[in-house]
């Protein structure tokens, strides 16, 4: 019995050994990863005067909070998905500067950021649209005349979207210089040799501020897949020379790690958004490419007068609005417009909805916003659900797994993010969706003039911007002030308060024409119907 008992007790005490050697290992494994963590801001640098010591549980959180920021599932585990996205290379720039507020990353003005959006606008920027910069040296991998038409698209990137002006100078005092350099280099943020960090920039401010360093054991290319493409980097670090930190939306120019080559290299939404939200957007932009002629001209013919033709913003209906991240588009067909914070058009639109979202469907019923931030087109019967510019997996789906069942399809939706609420409009009834519950409201449907009294008895589409909602029929809309659920007097046009379209240019289909124009059309028609009438019977 006894010698059972002991050989119990040395299992028991060989099980704990490898039980602790198991649980030893997994820890010293998540320890391994405080370096990254601290560097990126995702735990604070330790005070070099106290003896801290760092805890698992922190560690933990910390490793969470990066796999949130990196789109990763949040074990807080150092899993083997979480290193790879660790091992990549990257921007030496913390992804969340509010934890690790080094000051050394603002010049000499200090932190003064805070988180805006989906981007993340750091509140210092320049406060002049012509900012100059100057080549400190030159990296031997590319040619030189290479290296300034890289850096100069990579300025372009940024100019094309805002009032800046950027311009070389060879002597005298830029608000930029441009470094290649290696490990230390005199600004206490030495390199890691090739791979790792590739390059970083300080944001706007004296001295240092607004300069990029990049890192020149990294193997810079031009117009190439290969090695590190120096426009696609520059084009990075500049946007933190101008005021901007780190995107955690996927695909945007301005997330933390490397995205490669690019040849059809365009700005994403969330990186334009926070940009023109330092700077504001561009009064001249340029103009966009005309596409190449497929099949020879044909033979030109003499000038015939003609009506002038109108521009399509201002015929017909549009098929979605929505306001997304504080700002209003409008999407018809392919196309979409974008509306600057005052409700005016912003210069640049329309453009492709794909040029945002490039998984969007065209023409989609209703894109909205949920309450977790996710963007949502609906088109028919099915839903595609975005994070950000990202199409997220498993989408599209159903339609009805989105609303539980009614309705399985809509004709607008109308998100109410501060109440929490989300109306769903077919024909001429309409749903409410409670966002704490995450339910369709028991007492629905409704028709919708009875829940929006004096309103159209039909809806394409709705939106909310600056405290009012605003419900659309054809091209009029009906406005509903400060929360209250009765329309003001009267109607307007869309394309004319939103779109600039003057009056008289104003062109709509059978729906939502104003009664006073179906009675002066009525008329017409009687007098034409009249005449002919007159003519067959009279001649």
């Amino acid at each position: 019995m006894a010698s059972l008992t002991l050989t119990s007790l040395i299992s028991l005490v060989v099980s704990l050994q490898a039980v602790l050697y198991v649980q030893s290992k997994e820890v010293q494994h998540l320890m391994s990863g405080v370096g990254f963590l601290q560097k990126y801001g995702y735990m604070g640098q330790p005070d070099p005067n106290a003896n801290e010591l760092i805890s698992e549980i922190d560690v933990r959180q910390a490793v969470m909070l990066m796999q949130r920021f990196s789109h990763l599932p949040m074990t807080g585990e150092i899993d083997e998905e979480t290193a790879r996205m660790m091992n990549k290379p990257r921007c030496g720039l913390p992804d969340l500067p509010s934890r690790n507020r080094d000051s050394r990353w603002y010049g000499t003005r200090g932190y003064r950021g805070g988180r805006a959006r989906r981007y993340l606008a750091e509140g210092v920027r320049w406060y002049k649209q012509e900012l100059t910069y100057y080549f400190d040296n030159f990296t031997p991998d590319l040619s030189r005349t290479q290296v300034r038409d890289a850096i100069e698209r990579a300025f372009k990137t940024w100019s094309d979207v805002t009032p800046l002006r950027f311009r070389e100078i060879q002597s005298g005092n830029p608000d930029i210089h441009i470094k290649f350099a290696r490990r230390s280099h005199g600004d206490s943020y030495a390199f890691d040799g090739r791979g790792g960090t590739l390059a970083h920039a300080f944001f706007p401010g004296a001295d240092i501020g607004g300069d990029a360093h990049f890192d020149d054991d990294e193997t810079f290319t031009y117009a190439s897949y290969e090695g590190t493409n120096l426009f696609t980097v520059a084009a990075h670090e500049l946007g933190h020379s101008l005021g901007l930190g780190h995107s955690d939306v996927p695909g945007a120019l301005m997330a933390p790690y490397y995205q490669g080559y690019d040849p059809e290299f365009r700005l994403l939404y969330d990186d334009i958004a926070g940009i023109q939200s330092l700077y504001g957007s561009n009064p001249r932009p340029p103009p966009r490419p005309q596409p190449r002629p497929t099949s020879p001209p044909e033979p030109t013919n003499p000038p015939v007068t003609a009506e002038p033709t109108l521009s399509p913003t201002c015929v017909g209906k549009f098929s979605a609005v929505s306001d997304i991240r504080g700002e209003v588009f409008i999407f018809k067909k392919d196309q979409m417009w974008r509306l600057s914070n005052s409700g005016t058009p912003l210069t640049g639109y329309p453009m492709p909805t794909s040029r945002f979202w490039q998984m969007a469907p065209s023409g989609a019923d209703a894109v909205f916003e949920k309450l977790d931030g996710s963007i949502v087109f609906i088109k028919g019967t099915r839903h595609w659900e975005f994070n950000g510019l990202s199409l997220k997996r498993g989408f599209p789906q159903d339609l009805p797994r989105l609303t539980g069942g009614e309705p399985s399809e809509v004709d607008a939706v109308l998100s109410l993010r501060r109440e929490a609420k989300t109306y769903f409009f077919k024909g001429d009834l309409c749903w409410r969706f409670d966002g704490m519950d995450e339910q369709m409201e028991g007492d629905y449907p409704k028709l919708i003039t009875e829940e929006w009294v004096g309103g159209p008895d039909r809806v394409d589409a709705a939106f909310h911007f600056d405290n009012n909602v605003y419900l659309i029929k054809g091209n009029q809309y009906w406005q509903f002030s400060d929360g209250s659920m009765t329309a003001e007097a009267g109607t307007r046009w869309l394309t004319v308060d939103f779109l600039g379209c003057s009056e008289d240019t104003v062109v709509t289909d059978d729906v939502g024409i104003p009664d006073d124009a179906i009675r002066t059309a009525s008329g017409l028609w009687i007098c034409v119907a009249s005449a002919l009438v007159a003519l067959l019977f009279f001649r």
